[in-house]
């Protein structure tokens, strides 16, 4: 199956974005920081043939508008969650989160648990919220600098194969970097800031 189409919709007053493929119970899948709604292609061709299965691009990313704050919490991403489950009109949905998105859908747990139908958090990013404050801040000042001073395609070339592994496959890696040559810097920054103060447990 070819990656569907990115779909978008104003959703109360935030432009969001998604992919979906398939019919039944709604899955959501919530991508890391380093990624988008492309990056959950072979989730999107598997689970289409038994769910309706959708994958967003988080505020910040791809099709979508950002967030008002600088640094925004977990919790303005759950709720922006909250915005494109309604403007589809779905009441309830597994949630799939992976890394970063692990944050995003623990957030949206604590706010709206009864919206979810089931929660797998896929190497889950806890957030570095309780960590020694000089760590957190040159744990964030690396993200930053890296996708600001190098932007998304070296930064993208740099870490695919850190994050796949030197048996991840060349396919795999490439699709990874491709995906991560997208990120849009400001949106990145947000996330990044969010998972600096963020705290899963």
């Amino acid at each position: 199956m070819a990656l569907p189409e990115l779909k978008q919709t104003d959703a109360d007053g935030l432009m969001l974005a998604w992919r979906e493929a398939g019919t039944g119970a709604p899955i959501i899948f919530l991508h890391g920081i380093g990624s988008g709604s492309a990056g959950w292609e072979a989730q999107l061709d598997h689970f289409s043939q038994g769910y309706r299965a959708i994958a967003w691009d988080a505020p910040g990313y791809g099709g979508s508008g950002d967030l008002a704050p600088e640094a925004p919490d977990a919790g303005d991403y759950a709720a922006a969650l909250g915005k494109l489950m309604d403007a589809l009109g779905l009441e309830r949905a597994h949630l799939v989160g992976n890394s970063l998105g692990s944050l995003m859908a623990g957030a949206f747990v604590r706010r709206s648990r009864g919206r979810v139908l089931s929660l797998v958090l896929s190497d889950p990013a806890i957030g570095h919220g309780k960590a020694d404050p000089k760590v957190r801040e040159e744990s964030l000042q690396g993200r930053l600098d890296g996708v600001y001073k190098h932007g998304p395609e070296r930064m993208a070339a740099e870490r695919a194969t850190k994050l796949m592994g030197s048996s991840g496959g060349d396919a795999a890696i490439a699709k990874v970097r491709a995906v991560m040559s997208q990120v849009r810097p400001d949106g990145y920054a947000q996330a990044a800031r969010m998972l600096a103060m963020g705290n899963l447990l």
